[in-house]
Protein backbone atom coordinates (compact mmCIF):
# COMPACT_ATOMS: atom_id res chain seq x y z
CA UNK A 1 0.00 0.00 0.00
CA UNK A 2 0.74 3.62 -0.10
CA UNK A 3 2.33 3.50 3.72
CA UNK A 4 4.76 0.92 2.47
CA UNK A 5 5.78 2.69 -0.13
CA UNK A 6 6.69 5.87 1.86
CA UNK A 7 8.82 3.42 4.49
CA UNK A 8 10.62 1.49 2.12
CA UNK A 9 11.09 4.72 -0.65
CA UNK A 10 9.73 2.13 -3.31
CA UNK A 11 6.25 2.01 -5.68
CA UNK A 12 4.32 -1.03 -5.54
CA UNK A 13 5.75 -1.92 -9.16
CA UNK A 14 9.29 -2.25 -7.78
CA UNK A 15 8.38 -3.99 -4.52
CA UNK A 16 6.79 -6.51 -6.77
CA UNK A 17 9.82 -7.04 -9.60
CA UNK A 18 12.53 -7.44 -6.69
CA UNK A 19 13.29 -8.02 -3.12
CA UNK A 20 13.48 -4.45 -1.41
CA UNK A 21 15.87 -5.62 0.74
CA UNK A 22 18.89 -6.87 -1.50
CA UNK A 23 22.84 -6.02 -0.85
CA UNK A 24 22.43 -2.65 -0.85
CA UNK A 25 19.72 -2.63 1.88
CA UNK A 26 21.14 -3.25 5.69
CA UNK A 27 19.00 -4.69 8.43
CA UNK A 28 19.58 -4.21 11.84
CA UNK A 29 18.70 -5.45 15.26
CA UNK A 30 18.16 -3.27 18.20
CA UNK A 31 21.26 -4.46 19.60
CA UNK A 32 22.61 -3.17 16.96
CA UNK A 33 23.69 -6.98 15.34
CA UNK A 34 23.25 -7.61 11.66
CA UNK A 35 19.60 -8.94 10.83
CA UNK A 36 19.92 -12.06 9.33
CA UNK A 37 17.84 -12.91 5.95
CA UNK A 38 16.61 -16.18 7.18
CA UNK A 39 15.11 -14.23 10.50
CA UNK A 40 12.92 -12.41 8.41
CA UNK A 41 9.20 -12.23 10.19
CA UNK A 42 8.26 -13.34 6.57
CA UNK A 43 10.88 -16.60 6.11
CA UNK A 44 10.16 -17.29 9.83
CA UNK A 45 6.03 -17.03 9.16
CA UNK A 46 6.56 -18.78 5.69
CA UNK A 47 8.73 -21.55 6.97
CA UNK A 48 6.98 -22.59 10.13
CA UNK A 49 3.67 -21.28 9.45
CA UNK A 50 3.60 -19.46 12.74
CA UNK A 51 2.84 -16.15 13.50
CA UNK A 52 5.30 -13.12 14.16
CA UNK A 53 4.92 -10.26 15.93
CA UNK A 54 6.16 -7.36 17.10
CA UNK A 55 9.78 -7.35 15.98
CA UNK A 56 11.70 -4.03 15.48
CA UNK A 57 14.08 -3.99 12.60
CA UNK A 58 15.97 -0.82 11.55
CA UNK A 59 16.58 -1.12 7.69
CA UNK A 60 18.81 1.23 5.58
CA UNK A 61 17.39 2.18 2.41
CA UNK A 62 19.73 2.93 -0.27
CA UNK A 63 17.02 4.71 -2.31
CA UNK A 64 15.81 7.17 0.71
CA UNK A 65 20.04 7.18 1.64
CA UNK A 66 18.48 6.82 5.45
CA UNK A 67 17.48 4.79 8.03
CA UNK A 68 14.11 3.76 9.34
CA UNK A 69 13.15 1.58 12.46
CA UNK A 70 10.18 -0.70 11.64
CA UNK A 71 7.57 -2.81 13.69
CA UNK A 72 6.71 -5.66 11.81
CA UNK A 73 4.19 -8.61 12.03
CA UNK A 74 3.72 -11.75 9.81
CA UNK A 75 0.87 -13.72 9.27
CA UNK A 76 0.81 -17.08 7.65
CA UNK A 77 -2.12 -17.46 4.87
CA UNK A 78 -3.51 -20.80 3.93
CA UNK A 79 -5.47 -21.86 1.38
CA UNK A 80 -8.91 -23.42 2.87
CA UNK A 81 -8.40 -26.98 3.89
CA UNK A 82 -4.51 -27.35 3.60
CA UNK A 83 -2.30 -27.28 6.04
CA UNK A 84 0.27 -25.80 3.90
CA UNK A 85 1.27 -21.99 4.09
CA UNK A 86 0.49 -20.45 0.49
CA UNK A 87 1.80 -16.74 1.13
CA UNK A 88 2.52 -14.36 4.25
CA UNK A 89 0.50 -11.47 4.83
CA UNK A 90 2.88 -8.58 6.21
CA UNK A 91 2.39 -5.63 8.44
CA UNK A 92 5.05 -3.03 9.44
CA UNK A 93 4.88 0.28 11.05
CA UNK A 94 7.08 3.31 10.97
CA UNK A 95 8.18 3.39 14.32
CA UNK A 96 11.29 6.39 13.88
CA UNK A 97 9.83 8.82 15.71
CA UNK A 98 9.26 6.61 18.72
CA UNK A 99 13.06 5.67 19.03
CA UNK A 100 14.64 8.55 18.39
CA UNK A 101 12.30 10.01 21.12
CA UNK A 102 13.54 6.65 23.17
CA UNK A 103 17.26 7.17 22.31
CA UNK A 104 16.81 10.36 23.50
CA UNK A 105 15.40 8.61 26.83
CA UNK A 106 17.75 6.55 27.44
CA UNK A 107 20.81 9.24 26.27
CA UNK A 108 19.10 11.26 29.47
CA UNK A 109 19.20 8.97 31.50
CA UNK A 110 22.75 7.63 31.26
CA UNK A 111 23.70 11.40 31.65
CA UNK A 112 21.28 11.62 34.95
CA UNK A 113 22.94 8.18 36.44
CA UNK A 114 26.27 9.44 35.28
CA UNK A 115 25.64 12.45 37.34
CA UNK A 116 24.06 10.52 40.19
CA UNK A 117 27.32 8.54 40.25
CA UNK A 118 29.58 11.35 40.52
CA UNK A 119 27.58 12.89 43.40
CA UNK A 120 29.10 13.33 47.12
CA UNK A 121 25.60 12.99 48.44
CA UNK A 122 23.58 9.30 48.57
CA UNK A 123 20.89 9.19 46.03
CA UNK A 124 18.50 6.20 46.24
CA UNK A 125 15.42 5.31 44.33
CA UNK A 126 12.66 3.23 46.14
CA UNK A 127 9.42 1.54 45.60
CA UNK A 128 6.61 1.42 48.14
CA UNK A 129 4.95 -1.32 49.62
CA UNK A 130 1.68 -1.63 50.17
CA UNK A 131 -0.84 -4.17 52.27
CA UNK A 132 -3.95 -5.49 50.44
CA UNK A 133 -5.61 -2.63 52.17
CA UNK A 134 -3.56 0.06 50.38
CA UNK A 135 -1.27 1.20 53.31
CA UNK A 136 2.02 1.54 53.14
CA UNK A 137 4.14 -1.10 54.87
CA UNK A 138 7.47 -0.95 53.55
CA UNK A 139 9.48 0.38 50.87
CA UNK A 140 11.84 -1.46 48.35
CA UNK A 141 15.35 0.47 47.60
CA UNK A 142 15.68 0.02 43.54
CA UNK A 143 18.88 1.92 42.92
CA UNK A 144 21.56 3.39 45.19
CA UNK A 145 24.60 5.25 43.88
CA UNK A 146 28.27 4.67 44.75
CA UNK A 147 28.76 7.84 47.46
CA UNK A 148 25.69 5.58 49.30
CA UNK A 149 27.70 2.58 49.67
CA UNK A 150 30.57 4.33 50.52
CA UNK A 151 28.68 6.38 53.47
CA UNK A 152 26.75 3.36 55.11
CA UNK A 153 28.73 1.12 54.37
CA UNK A 154 26.24 -1.30 52.61
CA UNK A 155 26.89 -3.70 49.67
CA UNK A 156 25.32 -2.91 46.40
CA UNK A 157 23.75 -5.97 45.68
CA UNK A 158 22.84 -6.67 49.67
CA UNK A 159 20.73 -3.15 48.85
CA UNK A 160 19.06 -3.52 45.79
CA UNK A 161 15.82 -5.09 45.27
CA UNK A 162 15.84 -5.88 48.73
CA UNK A 163 13.13 -4.06 51.30
CA UNK A 164 14.26 -1.17 53.83
CA UNK A 165 13.76 -2.71 57.13
CA UNK A 166 16.07 -6.09 55.92
CA UNK A 167 18.34 -3.71 55.19
CA UNK A 168 19.15 -1.08 57.72
CA UNK A 169 17.79 -3.71 60.61
CA UNK A 170 15.12 -1.99 61.97
CA UNK A 171 11.73 -3.22 63.02
CA UNK A 172 9.72 -0.95 60.76
CA UNK A 173 11.21 0.95 56.93
CA UNK A 174 12.62 4.19 58.49
CA UNK A 175 10.78 7.06 57.98
CA UNK A 176 8.01 5.81 56.05
CA UNK A 177 5.46 7.81 57.25
CA UNK A 178 7.24 10.75 55.60
CA UNK A 179 8.58 8.90 52.15
CA UNK A 180 4.71 7.44 51.86
CA UNK A 181 3.27 10.35 51.52
CA UNK A 182 5.62 11.78 49.08
CA UNK A 183 5.37 9.23 46.89
CA UNK A 184 1.08 9.66 47.12
CA UNK A 185 0.83 13.08 47.00
CA UNK A 186 4.53 14.03 44.54
CA UNK A 187 5.22 17.28 47.40
CA UNK A 188 8.71 17.28 47.79
CA UNK A 189 9.91 17.29 51.49
CA UNK A 190 13.44 18.02 53.18
CA UNK A 191 14.46 16.94 56.67
CA UNK A 192 17.14 16.72 58.95
CA UNK A 193 17.95 13.79 60.95
CA UNK A 194 20.11 11.33 63.49
CA UNK A 195 19.89 7.67 62.38
CA UNK A 196 20.19 6.01 64.88
CA UNK A 197 21.68 2.37 63.04
CA UNK A 198 24.34 4.11 61.76
CA UNK A 199 25.17 7.01 64.15
CA UNK A 200 25.05 9.76 61.76
CA UNK A 201 23.15 12.69 61.02
CA UNK A 202 21.78 13.27 57.90
CA UNK A 203 20.07 16.33 55.58
CA UNK A 204 17.48 14.42 53.67
CA UNK A 205 15.90 15.82 50.49
CA UNK A 206 12.95 13.27 49.17
CA UNK A 207 10.62 13.99 45.76
CA UNK A 208 8.71 11.80 43.46
CA UNK A 209 9.42 11.05 40.27
CA UNK A 210 6.10 9.24 39.92
CA UNK A 211 3.44 8.14 42.04
CA UNK A 212 4.32 5.03 44.40
CA UNK A 213 7.65 6.12 43.83
CA UNK A 214 10.32 8.37 46.01
CA UNK A 215 13.74 9.28 45.35
CA UNK A 216 16.16 10.65 48.04
CA UNK A 217 19.13 12.58 48.06
CA UNK A 218 21.16 12.80 51.33
CA UNK A 219 23.84 14.47 52.94
CA UNK A 220 26.17 12.83 55.62
CA UNK A 221 26.15 15.95 57.69
CA UNK A 222 27.38 14.28 60.76
CA UNK A 223 30.68 15.88 60.64
CA UNK A 224 29.58 19.62 59.92
CA UNK A 225 27.58 19.25 62.79
CA UNK A 226 29.89 17.87 65.33
CA UNK A 227 31.82 21.26 64.45
CA UNK A 228 28.79 23.39 64.76
CA UNK A 229 28.47 21.49 68.24
CA UNK A 230 31.73 22.21 69.06
CA UNK A 231 31.70 25.94 67.82
CA UNK A 232 28.26 26.62 69.50
CA UNK A 233 29.79 25.15 72.93
CA UNK A 234 33.07 27.26 72.00
CA UNK A 235 30.82 30.48 71.66
CA UNK A 236 28.75 29.59 74.61
CA UNK A 237 32.27 29.46 76.94
CA UNK A 238 33.18 32.68 75.18
CA UNK A 239 30.00 34.43 75.57
CA UNK A 240 29.96 33.27 79.63
CA UNK A 241 33.46 34.58 79.86
CA UNK A 242 32.79 37.73 78.55
CA UNK A 243 29.85 38.16 80.63
CA UNK A 244 31.82 37.93 83.90
CA UNK A 245 34.50 40.32 82.56
CA UNK A 246 34.59 43.22 85.20
CA UNK A 247 34.53 44.85 81.49
CA UNK A 248 32.86 45.69 78.15
CA UNK A 249 34.02 43.24 75.27
CA UNK A 250 32.89 45.03 72.02
CA UNK A 251 33.23 44.44 67.91
CA UNK A 252 32.56 47.76 65.95
CA UNK A 253 32.77 49.38 62.81
CA UNK A 254 35.26 52.02 62.20
CA UNK A 255 32.84 54.80 61.74
CA UNK A 256 31.53 58.10 63.06
CA UNK A 257 29.22 56.50 65.64
CA UNK A 258 31.34 53.38 66.80
CA UNK A 259 28.52 50.88 64.94
CA UNK A 260 28.30 48.23 67.70
CA UNK A 261 28.20 44.90 66.39
CA UNK A 262 28.76 43.36 69.69
CA UNK A 263 28.62 44.48 72.89
CA UNK A 264 29.32 42.12 75.95
CA UNK A 265 26.45 42.06 78.75
CA UNK A 266 29.48 44.50 80.71
CA UNK A 267 27.82 47.71 79.11
CA UNK A 268 25.07 47.62 81.77
CA UNK A 269 27.62 48.63 84.69
CA UNK A 270 29.23 50.90 82.06
CA UNK A 271 27.60 52.85 80.39
CA UNK A 272 23.90 52.29 82.31
CA UNK A 273 22.27 50.67 78.72
CA UNK A 274 21.75 46.81 78.11
CA UNK A 275 23.51 45.67 74.78
CA UNK A 276 20.98 45.66 72.50
CA UNK A 277 20.63 49.24 73.00
CA UNK A 278 23.68 49.77 72.01
CA UNK A 279 23.72 47.36 68.86
CA UNK A 280 23.58 48.54 65.52
CA UNK A 281 22.29 51.87 67.13
CA UNK A 282 19.27 51.11 68.02
CA UNK A 283 19.15 53.69 70.83
CA UNK A 284 22.46 55.23 71.55
CA UNK A 285 25.26 55.10 69.36
CA UNK A 286 28.44 54.64 71.71
CA UNK A 287 30.15 57.88 69.83
CA UNK A 288 26.91 59.60 71.03
CA UNK A 289 28.14 58.59 75.07
CA UNK A 290 31.60 59.55 74.44
CA UNK A 291 31.98 62.98 76.42
CA UNK A 292 32.36 66.36 74.20
CA UNK A 293 35.36 67.38 74.75
CA UNK A 294 36.47 63.85 74.35
CA UNK A 295 35.09 63.04 70.88
CA UNK A 296 37.85 64.75 68.69
CA UNK A 297 40.55 63.04 70.82
CA UNK A 298 39.06 59.24 70.67
CA UNK A 299 38.84 59.51 67.22
CA UNK A 300 42.47 60.47 66.15
CA UNK A 301 44.09 58.52 68.71
CA UNK A 302 42.65 55.54 67.49
CA UNK A 303 42.81 56.44 63.51
CA UNK A 304 46.28 57.48 64.93
CA UNK A 305 47.14 53.55 65.86
CA UNK A 306 45.30 52.16 62.86
CA UNK A 307 47.37 53.58 60.47
CA UNK A 308 50.21 52.15 61.85
CA UNK A 309 48.38 48.68 62.37
CA UNK A 310 49.12 49.12 66.12
CA UNK A 311 46.90 48.23 68.60
CA UNK A 312 45.53 51.11 70.49
CA UNK A 313 45.24 52.22 74.62
CA UNK A 314 43.38 55.26 75.88
CA UNK A 315 41.52 57.13 78.84
CA UNK A 316 38.65 59.04 77.66
CA UNK A 317 35.44 60.32 79.60
CA UNK A 318 31.99 58.86 79.05
CA UNK A 319 28.27 59.78 79.83
CA UNK A 320 26.28 56.81 81.38
CA UNK A 321 22.62 56.44 80.67
CA UNK A 322 21.78 58.44 84.08
CA UNK A 323 24.15 61.46 83.11
CA UNK A 324 26.90 60.66 85.07
CA UNK A 325 30.50 61.51 83.77
CA UNK A 326 33.20 58.75 84.11
CA UNK A 327 36.38 57.73 82.86
CA UNK A 328 36.89 54.28 80.81
CA UNK A 329 40.12 52.83 79.96
CA UNK A 330 39.69 50.72 75.93
CA UNK A 331 42.15 48.88 74.71
CA UNK A 332 41.48 47.35 71.22
CA UNK A 333 43.20 47.05 67.63
CA UNK A 334 41.73 46.82 63.70
CA UNK A 335 40.37 43.76 62.25
CA UNK A 336 41.45 43.55 58.26
CA UNK A 337 40.49 41.76 55.55
CA UNK A 338 43.46 39.80 53.63
CA UNK A 339 42.88 42.98 51.38
CA UNK A 340 43.65 44.97 54.11
CA UNK A 341 40.00 46.85 54.37
CA UNK A 342 39.06 47.26 57.76
CA UNK A 343 36.26 45.21 58.54
CA UNK A 344 35.92 46.50 62.29
CA UNK A 345 37.33 46.63 65.46
CA UNK A 346 37.47 44.09 68.58
CA UNK A 347 38.67 45.70 71.85
CA UNK A 348 37.86 45.94 75.75
CA UNK A 349 36.51 48.67 77.51
CA UNK A 350 36.67 48.89 81.31
CA UNK A 351 35.96 51.80 84.32
CA UNK A 352 38.39 53.22 85.94
CA UNK A 353 36.52 56.37 87.57
CA UNK A 354 37.34 55.20 90.47
CA UNK A 355 41.04 54.78 89.63
CA UNK A 356 41.36 58.71 88.10
CA UNK A 357 39.07 60.53 90.94
CA UNK A 358 41.49 58.62 93.80
CA UNK A 359 44.89 59.91 91.24
CA UNK A 360 43.51 63.05 90.90
CA UNK A 361 42.41 63.72 94.94
CA UNK A 362 46.02 62.52 95.48
CA UNK A 363 47.36 64.68 93.07
CA UNK A 364 44.93 67.41 94.64
CA UNK A 365 46.35 66.67 97.96
CA UNK A 366 50.16 66.44 96.96
CA UNK A 367 49.43 70.32 95.31
CA UNK A 368 48.39 71.62 98.28
CA UNK A 369 50.96 69.93 100.23
CA UNK A 370 53.72 71.56 98.06
CA UNK A 371 51.82 74.62 98.57
CA UNK A 372 51.88 74.69 102.17
CA UNK A 373 56.08 73.42 101.93
CA UNK A 374 56.78 76.32 99.78
CA UNK A 375 55.03 78.75 101.77
CA UNK A 376 55.94 77.94 105.38
CA UNK A 377 57.70 79.97 107.37
CA UNK A 378 60.47 77.43 108.67
CA UNK A 379 62.82 76.08 106.88
CA UNK A 380 62.09 72.47 105.31
CA UNK A 381 64.77 69.95 103.89
CA UNK A 382 63.63 66.86 102.82
CA UNK A 383 66.63 64.40 102.46
CA UNK A 384 67.29 60.47 101.54
CA UNK A 385 69.05 57.95 103.42
CA UNK A 386 72.23 58.64 102.05
CA UNK A 387 71.84 62.72 103.29
CA UNK A 388 70.87 64.04 99.57
CA UNK A 389 69.09 67.29 100.14
CA UNK A 390 65.74 66.03 97.29
CA UNK A 391 63.50 68.93 97.85
CA UNK A 392 63.77 72.54 100.35
CA UNK A 393 61.11 74.91 100.63
CA UNK A 394 61.64 79.05 99.89
CA UNK A 395 62.34 79.92 103.80
CA UNK A 396 65.41 77.30 103.89
CA UNK A 397 66.67 79.01 100.88
CA UNK A 398 66.84 82.26 102.34
CA UNK A 399 68.42 81.00 105.77
CA UNK A 400 71.30 79.06 104.15
CA UNK A 401 71.61 81.41 101.34
CA UNK A 402 71.69 79.05 98.41
CA UNK A 403 69.60 78.45 95.61
CA UNK A 404 67.08 75.44 95.63
CA UNK A 405 69.26 74.09 92.23
CA UNK A 406 72.15 74.74 94.71
CA UNK A 407 70.90 72.82 97.44
CA UNK A 408 69.62 69.66 95.87
CA UNK A 409 73.59 69.33 94.52
CA UNK A 410 74.58 69.10 98.39
CA UNK A 411 74.65 66.53 101.29
CA UNK A 412 74.11 67.07 104.87
CA UNK A 413 78.14 67.51 105.53
CA UNK A 414 78.19 70.34 102.93
CA UNK A 415 76.76 72.67 105.41
CA UNK A 416 77.74 71.46 108.66
CA UNK A 417 81.27 72.88 110.05
CA UNK A 418 84.24 70.37 110.14
CA UNK A 419 85.11 71.28 113.95
CA UNK A 420 81.12 70.31 114.44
Amino acid sequence: NSAAETILGLTSDQVRRAAPLGPAWKATREDGTPFPEQEYPAWVALNTGERVENIVMEIYSPLLGESRWININAIPQRSPGKKTVQHVFTTFEDITSRKQVETSLQRSERELRSLYESMMEMVALHKVIYDKAGNPTNYEILYCNAAYTQITGLPYDQVIGKLASEVYGTEEAPYLDIFAKVAESGEPYRFETTFSPMQKVFDVSVFSPEKGLFATISEDITEKKRIQTQLEESQRQQLTLLSNLPGMAYRCLNDENWTMEFVSDGCMDITGFLAEELLGNQYRSYASLIHPDDQGMVWDSIQAQISKDEPFQLNYRIVTKNGVEKWVWEQGRAVKSPQGEILALEGLIFDIDQRVKAEQALAESEERFRSYVEHAPVAILIIDETGKYLDVNQTACQMFGYSRDEFLSLNIPDLVYAND
